[in-house]
């Protein structure tokens, strides 16, 4: 069996991949917005915005070095590289959700508090660590909103829902045509 670059480290590597993903996602989604000028936060906070930036870019710097990526770091060193990079996504998502809330107040009419936002860094990440299943579950209504920065046109989106009848609709409060299946064996 082979050890080594592929085998040391793999939730951290796991971890520099999808912060990446991130990071590339906000950067092109902030710059739409800017050269747009369809942001009046992106507009007053430009600075603010370019400095949270730059930090996440930075702790991915960090990261990327070599002895990050290679695993040859002692455990407390990795552990602060990744408390950096959390630092950096947290220092920049308190922008973002503000921005993310001013967006989807345009689009929408929807009056959405950013301290209500949850952005997802993991393409993983379950509904739980949202809160998005029990606010189901409770009859509230949720909003979720999608940005996709890939090329690619189309991605399976699901979601973990309770046993209820659910209506999706667009931002034009349209219904959007497509499959809602609720299956959940394990809450029936």
């Amino acid at each position: 069996m082979w050890t080594g670059y592929f085998t040391s480290r793999t939730a951290l590597k796991g971890f520099v991949k999808d912060f990446s993903r991130f990071a590339q996602a906000a950067r092109k989604h902030v710059s739409e917005l800017k050269i747009s000028n369809a942001s009046s936060i992106i507009s007053s906070s430009a600075k603010e915005l370019e400095s949270t930036i730059f930090g996440m870019e930075a702790a991915l710097g960090i990261l990327q070095h070599h002895d990050a990526v290679s695993g040859t770091a002692k455990q407390h060193v990795t552990d602060d590289y990744i408390a950096t990079g959390l630092r950096a996504i947290d220092n920049f998502g308190r922008l973002y959700r503000r921005i993310k809330a001013e967006e989807i107040g345009k689009e929408t009419g929807e009056t959405v508090s950013a301290e209500d936002l949850y952005i997802n860094l993991f393409w993983n990440e379950s509904g739980s660590a949202t809160g998005l299943s029990k606010r189901l579950s409770a009859g509230e209504k949720v909003l979720v909103s999608l940005y996709n920065p890939g090329s690619k046109g189309t991605y399976s989106i699901r979601l973990r829902v309770p046993a209820k009848d659910l209506q999706v609709v667009s931002h034009k409060n349209e219904p959007i045509k497509g499959d809602v299946v609720c299956a959940n064996p394990q809450e029936s």
